[in-house]
């Protein structure tokens, strides 16, 4: 019996669990866990933000008359790319500049944070990792009560 390709199929946008520096599964008190909502490398946003990210780097290449040392991402490249691709943190929260609000706002915050550069690399490493994206739903090992609404 051939396998059934459709039960295998990876959602275009999953909950990444959140880690702390050291590994460990970021957790509130109650034990709740923390997620990064992002769209995966099945989405058309993922591959579109991921074109624009490569166009940056081939250009910056390029403009260095092809020296490989241009290669390297700027980590504000990465941000962006980053920010592209994440809709919202979930259970996770720092303070936003003056003037500014909501969910995109809250992503830009913590991945341009240098002190909480851990989840930005984490979460660059695990956008190209498939298998981050196999959770459809975050579940608690405490109360149930974290999964995302919207």
């Amino acid at each position: 019996m051939a396998i059934d390709l459709t039960k295998k199929l990876i959602p275009t946008v999953g909950y990444v669990r959140v880690k702390n520096a050291g590994g460990s599964i970021m957790a509130d008190a109650n034990g709740d866990g923390a997620y990064s909502r992002m769209h995966s490398p099945a989405s058309k946003v993922w591959e579109v933000a991921n074109a624009a990210r490569r166009r940056k780097l081939m250009q910056k290449v390029r403009e260095q008359g092809g020296k490989i040392e241009a290669a390297v991402e700027d980590p504000e490249d990465i941000i962006d790319f980053l920010c592209a691709i994440t809709e919202e943190f979930i259970n996770l929260e720092v303070p936003l500049p003056e003037g500014e609000s909501g969910a995109k706002a809250m992503v830009r915050a913590i991945y341009s944070n240098s002190r909480l550069g851990f989840i930005r690399d984490q979460m660059d490493d695990d956008q190209k990792d498939w298998g981050a994206f196999l959770d459809k739903l975050p579940t608690s090992s405490s109360s149930g009560s974290d999964k995302p609404h919207g």
